[in-house]
């Protein structure tokens, strides 16, 4: 899922993920790693969405939608607002994350431990996702272009029928990364 030839760039940028560098063309984490790229914001500072997982759920979460692309250009409260699944029963984004920042330039912080949180940047088109820690099942699964990159490990079915895009792991992936879904003929 990383390449060179997608995309990635190494640097000596510094700053938070998801803080783009003048020139650089891409940003390094707070652990001192290079993390996220953002065509076209290399000349400012990049307006990040960041979302704090707040825990306690009891079951997984599934965050399937709240992607860079859909929500770009809603305000804090219609997001809160947005649904996700917690088990079989849909909740209010902000039951479980505490929302912050501006969703205008696509680009996602996700803080927390999100082993638990599931399909995180399923389904994306463009924009940028940067998940500091662990995140769960269906990383990135059908997307078809922007950026995630994990910091630390993700679970199975990364990639899952993805289309384009570059998705990074630091850690370790689970299983079936870039694979098809049972019934399907193709994966990435």
């Amino acid at each position: 899922l990383l390449s060179t030839a997608s995309g990635y760039r190494p640097s000596d940028a510094s700053g938070d993920c998801c803080t783009a560098q003048a020139g650089a063309g891409s940003v390094k984490s707070r652990n001192g790693h290079r993390s996220c790229y953002f065509p076209g914001i290399e000349q400012r500072q990049a307006m990040v969405l960041k979302l704090q997982y707040k825990g306690g759920a009891e079951v997984p979460l599934e965050v399937e939608g709240i992607c860079p692309d859909t929500l770009r250009g809603e305000t804090i409260s219609v997001i809160e607002k947005r649904e996700v699944f917690h088990g079989n029963v849909r909740v209010p984004l902000a039951e479980f994350f505490a929302v912050s920042g501006d969703a205008s330039d696509a680009c996602h912080q996700w803080d927390g431990d999100l082993a638990g949180v599931h399909w995180i940047g399923a389904g994306m088109t463009e924009g940028t996702i940067c998940i500091s820690a662990d995140g769960g099942r269906h990383i990135g699964s059908e997307m078809s272009g922007g950026q995630i990159t994990v910091e630390g490990n993700a679970s199975d079915w990364v990639g899952a029928e993805m289309k384009g895009g570059l998705i990074e792991v630091r850690g370790r992936a689970g299983h079936l990364v870039g694979s098809a879904y049972r019934g399907s003929a193709k994966g990435m």
